[in-house]
């Protein structure tokens, strides 16, 4: 799944490279790149997991023991913590849907590369809906599925190993967005949902607006 989101998303990022724009693109979307940077603050600062973990070295015979079992192993009852990540570096590709970049409301299709809470490379692609309410700020909802998120984990010998299943891998999601623009490239952003906010600045770069109809000499 992670090599898939990637592949869509490098395709995307450079069809205007390796298509080429010709005249009749008056009316194609806008491709806009950002790199930015996350600080996040959780609900919780970390979350506790609960496991029976085998001993290792405690294997006995099961004949010395009443009924037909076949295994005879000493299990722990063992807790531990687990730390989230507040660092998040992310790239971002956006594409407008909207034909006039200069209206307030701004549909985008939407694709980003970033370090998750988790502690692991995590892809999202979905879309991005903008309302321009002041000339320097702008308010977005962002809703898409991400992967690599795998919220099960086990203990096996003092380290954390992800396992795949129905609450890790890929999921749904939804973040709310304040954009506050420094000038006309760098912004910063305050970003947040249930489990996590996040405060962020970031650079934005894209072409020039897209040009009106050519006219030909007669």
């Amino acid at each position: 799944m992670q090599r898939s989101t990637l592949l869509f998303f490098i395709l995307v990022a450079f069809e205007p490279i390796l298509v080429g724009q010709t005249p009749k693109s008056v009316r194609t979307p806008l491709i806009q790149l950002e790199l930015g940077y996350l600080r996040s603050w959780h609900v919780e600062p970390y979350i506790t997991r609960k496991d029976w973990i085998q001993v290792p070295q405690t294997w006995q015979d099961p004949r010395n023991f009443p009924g037909s079992s076949q295994y005879a192993f000493t299990f722990r009852d063992t807790s531990w913590k687990y730390s989230f990540n507040h660092q998040h570096p992310m790239f971002t590709s956006r594409i407008r849907l909207t034909s006039n970049p200069d209206t307030r409301w701004q549909f985008f299709l939407m694709q980003c590369a970033m370090w998750n809470s988790w502690h692991q490379l995590s892809f999202m692609f979905g879309g991005e809906a903008s309302y321009r309410y002041h000339p320097k700020m702008r308010a977005a909802l962002q809703i898409g599925a991400l992967s690599g998120y795998h919220l099960l984990h086990t203990l096996e010998r003092g380290s954390l190993m992800s396992i795949d299943g129905p609450d890790g891998g890929v999921f749904a999601g939804a973040n709310l967005t304040l954009d506050y623009e420094l000038n006309r490239n760098w912004r910063m952003r305050l970003a947040g949902n249930h489990a996590i906010i996040g405060l962020g600045i970031y650079y934005a770069w894209s072409p020039k607006a897209d040009p009106g109809p050519r006219s030909e000499p007669r």
